[in-house]
């Protein structure tokens, strides 16, 4: 499964270590821009493609109930969860 990440801010980074390590391919979008060069690189080490817009199309939207949907204009998916919903 393709999946994007928005906000490495508030848990973003391990769901995306962990989907990752589940086998799917996983980009995260640092909308905030508010992540760290040693955290992006530490992604990217395990595969995670990292960056700040969100664009392309992925079957899975996983993103923070607060972050706006204007950071998915770029963007087609199949589906939408929060990160609550991811956790649970």
């Amino acid at each position: 499964m393709d999946i994007l990440i928005l906000d490495l801010t508030h848990g973003g980074d391990i769901l995306a270590e962990e989907y990752a390590a589940r086998g799917h391919s996983v980009t995260c979008a640092d909308v905030y821009r508010l992540s760290t060069e040693e955290k992006r690189r530490e992604l990217s080490e395990l595969g995670i493609s990292v960056t700040y817009e969100a664009s392309g199309g992925h079957d899975l939207v996983v993103m923070p109930a607060h972050c706006p949907d204007i950071f998915l204009d770029n963007v087609v998916f199949k589906d939408r969860i929060t990160f609550s919903r991811a956790v649970r």
